[in-house]
């Protein structure tokens, strides 16, 4: 799944929780950015705006399934 307006990261937290995994996160906010790292050091973060990033890129070979 990715995850937009990500924040500090506790919905992911919760997914993750929930047996999901998080492919991609976006949060473009300096301090939230560096708290969503701490809390998740390999989900792969573009702190870019959501128009300007290529959520495609980090899709790409990853199958995504209902749940």
């Amino acid at each position: 799944m990715v995850s937009t307006f990500s924040g500090c990261g506790g919905s992911c937290l919760g997914y993750r929780m929930a047996g999901y995994r998080v492919l991609w996160a976006s949060e473009f906010i300096p301090a939230a950015a560096e708290v969503y790292r701490a809390n998740h050091p390999t989900t792969p973060l573009d702190t870019r705006d959501i128009p300007e990033g290529p959520a495609r890129r980090y899709l790409r070979g990853h199958r995504a399934e209902g749940g």
